[in-house]
């Protein structure tokens, strides 16, 4: 992904990996898995919301945590959600 990605913007694989994929990470728009770097459902909810047509995942449920779940954008873990049934 990270090569059409450059492909796709017009820069090198290694500013993708240096400068847009940590920041992507950091925002919540991507999550590293065991099968690869994949767009977070925040990020397509973000494109939709520019009028972008998103065709839904091609993985299923994800059963791990990504490594930005819970975060705030500020870098907090979230609280607000209850975890008491």
């Amino acid at each position: 992904m990270t090569a059409a990605s450059a492909a796709g913007i017009g820069e090198e694989v290694e500013t993708v990996e240096d400068v847009y994929e940590p920041y992507l990470l950091q925002i919540g728009f991507l999550d590293r898995t065991p099968q690869g770097r994949v767009a977070t459902e925040r990020a397509r909810e973000h494109l939709q919301g520019l009028g972008y047509e998103i065709p839904p995942p091609r993985r299923g449920d994800r059963v791990d945590v990504g490594l930005w779940d819970g975060m705030t954008s500020e870098g907090r873990v979230d609280t607000t959600e209850s975890t008491t049934a």
